[in-house]
């Protein structure tokens, strides 16, 4: 009787153990096939750049080489936070081996000069290069801290004329912009000399110049002066 029930309990013990081993056995080769489906079906063979004028040099060491898994949001942050002459950098997935990556480089906006170095800027104030490149941007004249090629310049006058540039491109062709004192501003286009100060709001102050402008482009002339540092513009014919 022992041993009969000895048989009895130890078989289905047995039956159940090897149950396990095969399931385990079976998950283990399943993932293995899984990844090596995956790792190579879904390999980055080819990397393909879509920019003019971008020289990008690819270290295949640190970039991930599967496609499917490709972590395009945190090499994006790390690239733009490396590169700062970067405005963005894309990537498109064309499965099952291609990466095509498109760099999007800042464009010039603007020259700044500052105690007699020339720079090229963009629109939102990163110091692209020294010299202009040839290129007839118009020129802002502000005294600010030293600065690197690269780095983002936030002070507030360059901010301000960079403003400036922006919000009257559509009805202006600026020409220079100079901080000529404290928080006075000299606006020049071809035929008119803007005043502008600082201490006023950019939109309300650009509106109200705006209204000016087309106004007397209707009439068919002019003004050689608006100051609009005041409450109350201050023009001259």
């Amino acid at each position: 009787m022992k041993i009969r029930r000895g048989k009895v309990t130890i078989a289905p013990a047995r039956r159940k153990f090897g149950k396990l081993i095969f399931l385990l056995f079976f998950t283990l080769a399943a993932s293995v096939i899984l990844y090596l489906f995956i790792t190579r079906f879904f390999s980055i063979q080819t990397i393909i750049v879509d920019g003019q004028n971008v020289r990008l040099i690819i270290d295949n060491k640190k970039i991930p080489k599967n496609l499917l898994f490709f972590p395009s949001d945190r090499i994006r942050q790390e690239l733009l936070r490396d590169n700062s002459l970067l405005a963005d950098i894309q990537f498109q997935k064309v499965f099952p081996h291609i990466l095509k990556i498109r760099p999007i480089i800042r464009i010039p906006f603007a020259r700044l000069i500052v105690d007699g170095r020339l720079v090229l800027v963009d629109r939102s104030g990163v110091a692209l290069q020294d010299g202009d490149g040839g290129l007839p941007l118009p020129l802002i004249s502000v005294s600010i801290n030293p600065f690197r090629v690269g780095e983002t310049i936030s002070d507030p006058k360059l901010q301000f004329a960079l403003t400036i540039l922006d919000l009257t491109k559509p009805y202006l062709t600026v020409v220079s912009i100079t901080n000529t004192d404290g928080s006075t501003f000299l606006v020049k286009d071809a035929k008119t000399d803007i005043f502008l100060t600082q201490d006023k709001q950019a939109s309300g102050t650009l509106a109200t110049l705006q209204m000016l402008i087309t106004g007397f482009r209707i009439k068919g002339t002019l003004p050689t002066v608006v100051d609009l540092r005041f409450d109350k513009p201050i023009v001259k014919i």
